[in-house]
Formats: C-alpha cells, sequence, structure tokens
C-alpha cells in the first residue's frame, strides 16, 4: 500500500528542513571561519606587539592561552637561528617580512606575524590554519546541537499542522460516503482552501452528470418496460388465440398476427440498442474515418425500398451530392436508416418520400420530405424525446426513430429541423452535418432516382 499524504508531507518537510538547516550551517561554517580569522588576525598581532623579547629567554609565556589556541611564539637570531619557541612539536617557517603573513610548511599552513628585533632577528607570533578550522567547527557544532533537539518538536508540530490542513479532504470523504446509488450529492466544503476549490466544483459536475444519467437510464428502462409490455402481451394473447383455434384459416391468422407482434417487438428491441448504443458514453469511442454520405444514403434507400414498395410509396432520392463525413460509420447508418424509415412509417400507402443530399457552405444538407399526416407545429420538439408517437403511425412504430437521429445528429456535431412538407403536405426533415473537410465536397446530380 502507497504511503498516506500526511506521512509523505511531513518527511518532504522534515527533509527540507534538514537540507535548508545543513545549508544554513554551512554557510554559518564559513562565516565562522571568517571572523575567526579577523579576530585571531587581531590576536596575534596583540601579542606580537605586546610582548617583551627579554621575557623568553626565561620561559616566562605571556600568553596564556597559547597552548589552546595552538599559538606559537618564536624568536629568530639576526644570523637566523631560533633562540626561543614556545613549542617543541611544531615550528613555524622564518618571515621574509614584517606584519601578518600565511606562511606555508611542508605539512601545514600557518597564518604569521613577525616584528622586527633591534639585532636583525624577528620576534614571530603563529597560527596553525587548520587550528582555526577546528575551533570554527567547534562552534558551529555547538550551534547544531540545539537544532538537532528541535527536529521532533518539528516533526510533531508539522503532523499536527497537515492534519489540520488536510481536515477539509476527510470532510469531502465523508459527504461522497453519505451519498447513495440514487441520491444525488452535493459537495461543500466550508473551510475548503482555494486550490481544493477546482476539484470540488470538477467534482459536483461530475456528480450532478452521474445522477443526472442515472435518472435518464432509469427513466428509460421504464419506458422500455411500459413499452415493451404491449408487444409481448399481444404475442401471448395471439400465441392463447392460436391455441384454441378452430379451424385452420383462424389458426393462420392468429400466427399472422403474432407474427406482426413479434415483428414489432424485435423492432423495439432493436431501436433500444441502437438508442443505448448513441448514448454518450455508452461504448467505447471507436475511430473515426472518412465516410461518403452519397454512397452510404443511396445504399440505406437501396436496403429500404422493399418496406416502401410494400406500402405502395414512392421512395426516391431527388438530388445528391457527393460529401465526406467524419464518422465511425455505424452511427451515420443509424442516423439515415431511422429518418427514412420513420418517413416511410408516417406515410400512407400511395404516398410518397423524397430524399436529398446537398453541400451549403461547409455542411452536408440532408433533406427527407414525406405526404404524411406532418407533426404540428408545437409538437416538434417533444418528439424528439423517446417514446413520443404522432400522427398516424403505423401500429409498428416505437416512438424511439426520431430520438436516436436527434442523438446521432448531436454525436456528429450537427443540427437538425422539423418543417412543413413540400406545399405544405407532411413533415421535413433537414439534418445539417459538418464536412471532413473544405475540398471533401465535389460534383452535382440534379435529378430524382429510384434505389
Amino acid at each position: 500500500m502507497k504511503s498516506s499524504l500526511r506521512r509523505r508531507l511531513v518527511l518532504t518537510m522534515l527533509v527540507g528542513g534538514m537540507i535548508g538547516s545543513l545549508i544554513g550551517i554551512f554557510g554559518l561554517y564559513w562565516q565562522a571561519v571568517e571572523e575567526l580569522n579577523e579576530l585571531f588576525d587581531d590576536r596575534l598581532q596583540a601579542i606580537g606587539n605586546n610582548l617583551a623579547p627579554q621575557s623568553l629567554g626565561f620561559g616566562e609565556v605571556r600568553n596564556p592561552d597559547e597552548a589552546e589556541d595552538d599559538i606559537v611564539i618564536q624568536l629568530w637570531a639576526g644570523d637566523g637561528s631560533l633562540r626561543y619557541a614556545s613549542s617543541t612539536e611544531e615550528r613555524a617557517p622564518i618571515p621574509a617580512v614584517a606584519g601578518l603573513m600565511t606562511l606555508k610548511s611542508p605539512d601545514v599552513d600557518w597564518r604569521s606575524y613577525a616584528r622586527a628585533m633591534p639585532d636583525g632577528g624577528w620576534l614571530q607570533v603563529a597560527q596553525e590554519k587548520s587550528a582555526r578550522r577546528r575551533i570554527a567547527a567547534n562552534t558551529t557544532l555547538r550551534l547544531l546541537l540545539p537544532l538537532l533537539s528541535v527536529l521532533p518538536l518539528l516533526a510533531l508540530f508539522s503532523w499536527l499542522a497537515i492534519s489540520r490542513l488536510l481536515q477539509p479532504l476527510r470532510t469531502l470523504a465523508d459527504q461522497l460516503q453519505r451519498g447513495g446509488p440514487h441520491k444525488q450529492v452535493r459537495v461543500v466544503v466550508d473551510d475548503a482552501p482555494s486550490e481544493l476549490g477546482p476539484v470540488i466544483g470538477a467534482l459536483n459536475d461530475l456528480l450532478a452528470r452521474q445522477a443526472d444519467a442515472a435518472r435518464r437510464q432509469q427513466a428509460f428502462l421504464a419506458d422500455a418496460a411500459h413499452e415493451l409490455r404491449t408487444p409481448l402481451t399481444v404475442v401471448g394473447l395471439q400465441v392463447q388465440r392460436a391455441q384454441q383455434a378452430g379451424s385452420t384459416a383462424e389458426r393462420s391468422d392468429a400466427l399472422n398476427a403474432l407474427k406482426s407482434g413479434v415483428d414489432r417487438a424485435i423492432r423495439m428491441v432493436t431501436q433500444l440498442l441502437a438508442l443505448a448504443r448513441s448514448e454518450p458514453g455508452a461504448s467505447p469511442e471507436r475511430p473515426l474515418r472518412r465516410i461518403n454520405l452519397e454512397s452510404l444514403l443511396t445504399t440505406v434507400l437501396a436496403e429500404l425500398y422493399p418496406l416502401a414498395a410494400n406500402k405502395q410509396i414512392d421512395l426516391g432520392l431527388v438530388a445528391s451530392q457527393p460529401c465526406l463525413i467524419d464518422s465511425e460509420g455505424e452511427g451515420l447508418r443509424s442516423l439515415i436508416t431511422n429518418l427514412v424509415d420513420n418517413a416511410i412509417r408516417h406515410t400512407p400507402a400511395g404516398g410518397r418520400v423524397d430524399v436529398s443530399l446537398q453541400v451549403d457552405a461547409n455542411q452536408a444538407v440532408l433533406l427527407v420530405s414525406d405526404t404524411g399526416c406532418g407533426i404540428a407545429a408545437d409538437r416538434r420538439q417533444a418528439v424528439f424525446e423517446r417514446f413520443v408517437r404522432e400522427g398516424d403511425a403505423d401500429a409498428s412504430g416505437t416512438g424511439l426513430g426520431l430520438a436516436i437521429v436527434r442523438q446521432e445528429v448531436d454525436r456528429h456535431g450537427g443540427s437538425i429541423v422539423l418543417e412543413d412538407g413540400a406545399s405544405g403536405i407532411g413533415l421535413a426533415v433537414r439534418v445539417l452535418l459538418p464536412l471532413a473537410g473544405p475540398d471533401s465536397a465535389t460534383g452535382d446530380t440534379n435529378r430524382r432516382k429510384r434505389p
């Protein structure tokens, strides 16, 4: 299991604090070295200027702290011989000039102050530079120990502070857990920081969409169950009628009616599946490809021509222009099929269904016009709802055709308009779909063709 956010934040703060402390201590160390250099240089000068050379011969050292500071006092004769040294272990190189200087021996670097003597010799006060660094390190370490002792308190404070800051997340989780599958939840966190605002807004939007989708699904299932009850009841009655038929003619009539009921139930189930597939997010998105809309329209009209001929309806393509549409294919086919099939089923025998496909600017315009009973202007928006039937539709109508068409039009980024048919008779459905590209439409055929 991954570590908690609280633990990660605390560890991050502690590590960041330790790194920052180390950087600060490193800077403090170098600052201490610089200040100690100035301090010890002043001490070297003070000792060198105030020390009486004649006292050195009797072993009287005027600097009682020289052993702690590793300060070496040496008295050089004019001939370069060493007359006196305060240390028997360390020897600083002889100075060349008076004043402060840095001297180098094979193993040690020295900081030295020399004062010229009357006999041409030197009174030298020197100190190893490593001693200064050691003193600076000890001073820094003494400052570091209190800081290290504060780390446990810093960890405890960080834990409590982060726990307090993460309280809005716990409030958010509690509110989400109180919601149920059929209960819309809106998250409200009063003390949420501003950074959490976009997350809460996006979450509320997602919850609202999910609640709306659940309501629509529940309503869809209820409507589907209600609509399927009638054809299935009819099928059951026709089965009983066929079983109780006293003659071959009665049995044949019952079986024909049974077949009609089964066909209607099959059609409704097929359209329910098509409608479910056209729902946003209901199925994985298929890759888009360029579809020749004129070719697809001709194929669908050929498939539906027997249905129109069976009702003695004149179905034809009055005008067409080749054009390309970006689509996965099945949705566009479902759009055309339901649109033309709906027109055929709402047109009485001997009527006419005209289909045209033209290009206007960057849009393909698909127009399906029939000579049926039409739809009143104040009802044209309502027919896009599921299971809404208008006019003198035949008994096999399901009220799903235009709902499927509307969803597919929305999926393709187009628009749909219901209008009066030619000469005010029937209904004309105009669908506008964006073209795949500016150069995808060419040619023109202005003639009515039968499938």
